[in-house]
C-alpha cells in the first residue's frame, strides 16, 4: 500500500465511525491491530479487507539510508509530504528562516495533525540513528493522553514504532506504554540522539550524555519517518536546527547492552505520587536484587530477588513498605545490584522523590 497509514486510517475510520475509548486521540501514525478495531464495531467487508491488507507489511530490503534536512527549504522540498486533517496549508504552520525549521500549530485547534512524513526502506535487521537538534517555546492541550505531543519525532518499521514527544518538562515516548525518558527543560535547544538497535531495544541520548535504555512499539507499518505535529490532542512552538537518520553501512553503534559490562536503571516518574516504574538493562545474565532504601539505609521494600537474563527488565514499587503500608513522603533510593556467575557485582543507586 502507497502512501501514509495516516490516509488509509482516516478513509477506513470514516467507514466506521469514531471508535469509543481507542488509544488514537486523533494520531493517525497509529495502527492497531485488526482484532482491536473489529471489537469496537462490524465493519463492511471491502474495508475489513484494506484493513488487514496494512497491517501486514513486508519486511524491506536493507539499503543504506541517510536522510538529513537543509533548513534552507521547507521539507516538503526535500522528499518530505506535508500532511494535516485540518485544512492549515503548510505555511501557515511550517517556515524556515535563518536555519531554523520552525512548527507552529498553537491555536490550529486540538482535533487533528499537522507533520511531515518520509518513506523510506526502514529494516528492522540493522542499527540505525536518529539524531535531532530542537527546542520547545510553548504548548498547549491535553499534553497528558496517548500520543499526546505538540511536537514529535521517530519512525515506523515494518514491526515496530519509535515516537519521542517533546513536553514542557521531559522527553516521553511510545503508546500505549508511555513512558518519561528524561527530565529536562526542553525551552532550550538540545542535541537528541536515538540508537535503535536490531532487538528493538533503544539508546536515548541528550546533548551526548547517555539518558536510558527503552525499548520499540511492536506495532508495524509502512516503513517512514515522520516529525512535527502528530497527535489530536496537543499543539506546539518549536524549533528545529538540525535532523539526520542513518541506517546501514555508515552507521556504527559500538558494542550492544550484551557486551558493554554496565548495567543500567531509569525510574520515573519522578517525583512520583506512589507507583514507580523502574526499567532497567543487564548486559548478561545475573542474579538480581532490587530494592527501595530511606536515607538511613533501612530496607523499605523488596522487588526483585531473582535470576535474570541479559536484557531489558521492567519492575515496579507501588508506593508501599514490605508489609503493606503507604510509605510516608520524602527521598528514597532505589537500589540495583546484579551479582553475576563470575563473582563480578555491580550496583547502581537512583534518588526517587514520594510526594504523597
Amino acid at each position: 500500500m502507497q502512501g501514509s497509514e495516516r490516509k488509509f486510517l482516516s478513509f477506513a475510520l470514516s467507514r466506521v465511525g469514531p471508535l469509543k475509548g481507542s488509544a488514537m486521540n486523533g494520531h493517525a501514525n497509529a495502527i492497531l491491530a485488526p482484532s482491536t478495531l473489529f471489537s469496537k464495531r462490524r465493519i463492511h467487508a471491502g474495508v475489513l479487507a484494506l484493513l488487514m491488507a496494512a497491517t501486514a507489511h513486508p519486511a524491506p530490503v536493507s539499503a543504506d539510508i541517510d536522510v538529513t534536512l537543509d533548513f534552507a527549504s521547507l521539507p516538503s522540498s526535500q522528499g518530505w509530504t506535508y500532511l494535516t486533517n485540518t485544512g492549515a496549508p503548510e505555511p501557515s504552520v511550517y517556515s524556515v528562516t535563518g536555519g531554523v525549521l520552525v512548527s507552529n500549530t498553537m491555536g490550529l485547534g486540538l482535533g487533528g495533525y499537522a507533520e511531515y512524513d518520509r518513506p523510506e526502506p526502514i529494516t528492522d535487521s540493522e542499527p540505525m540513528i536518529l539524531e535531532i537538534r530542537a527546542r520547545l517555546l510553548n504548548i498547549e492541550g491535553n499534553n497528558a493522553g496517548c500520543h499526546g505531543y505538540g511536537f514529535c519525532f521517530g519512525l515506523w518499521t515494518a514491526t515496530r514504532f519509535y515516537q519521542y514527544g517533546v513536553m514542557e518538562d521531559r522527553i516521553r515516548d511510545n503508546c500505549p506504554v508511555q513512558r518519561d525518558i528524561v527530565f529536562l527543560d526542553t525551552s532550550v535547544f538540545h542535541d537528541y540522539t536515538v540508537v535503535i538497535l536490531p532487538t528493538g531495544d533503544v539508546r536515548f541520548y541528550v546533548d551526548g550524555v547517555f539518558q536510558t535504555m527503552t525499548t520499540s512499539l511492536p506495532l508495524g507499518g509502512t516503513p517512514h519517518l515522520f516529525l512535527g505535529d502528530g497527535t489530536g490532542n496537543t499543539n506546539a512552538h518549536a524549533e528545529v536546527t538540525y535532523y539526520r537518520f542513518r541506517q546501514g553501512g555508515n552507521v556504527s553503534v559500538g558494542p550492544t547492552v550484551g557486551n558493554t559490562g554496565v548495567p543500567t536503571i531509569h525510574v520515573y516518574p519522578n517525583p512520583s505520587s506512589g507507583d514507580l516504574a523502574v526499567e532497567y538493562a543487564l548486559p548478561k545474565s545475573a542474579r538480581v536484587t532490587l530494592g527501595v532504601f530511606d536515607l538511613a539505609g533501612r530496607l523499605v521494600r523488596s522487588v526483585v530477588d531473582s535470576e535474570l537474563e541479559a536484557g531489558l527488565h521492567r519492575s515496579a514499587w507501588d508506593g508501599n513498605d514490605q508489609s503493606g503500608r503507604r510509605a510516608g513522603s520524602g527521598i528514597y533510593l532505589v537500589r540495583l545490584a546484579p551479582r553475576y556467575d563470575s563473582g563480578a557485582q555491580a550496583t547502581i543507586v537512583r534518588r526517587v522523590v514520594l510526594a504523597r
